[in-house]
């Protein structure tokens, strides 16, 4: 059974933001669900993000974010999906 890397690694960019975040096994394949990625304007507001993936690391879901002229959000995508963690199977116990 494949074991999952102790951690991830996540990129930083200006302003301190993380701009995408990667869960992989131990061999470097990546765990589907766990691929995250952002996007930010020239000011560090949130502009997009996308989600999930598969087990080679493409299918994100993707998202957008609108801001005005007061840095405050005005409008938000979302993808028409939910994301399900911890859906392990089911443990068995025997006596």
């Amino acid at each position: 059974m494949l074991q999952p890397a102790a951690s991830g690694f996540a990129n930083m960019i200006a302003f301190g933001q993380v701009e995408s975040g990667k869960k992989s096994w131990a061999e470097w394949t990546p765990v589907a669900g766990r691929q995250f990625e952002y996007g930010f304007d020239d000011i560090g507001n949130r502009t997009s993000t996308k989600a999930g993936g598969d087990s080679s690391g493409a299918g994100l879901r993707s998202a957008s974010y609108t801001a005005n002229n007061l840095n405050q959000y005005t409008s938000r995508d979302i993808p028409g999906a939910v994301i399900r963690f911890n859906t392990l199977p089911k443990m068995k116990f025997f006596s």
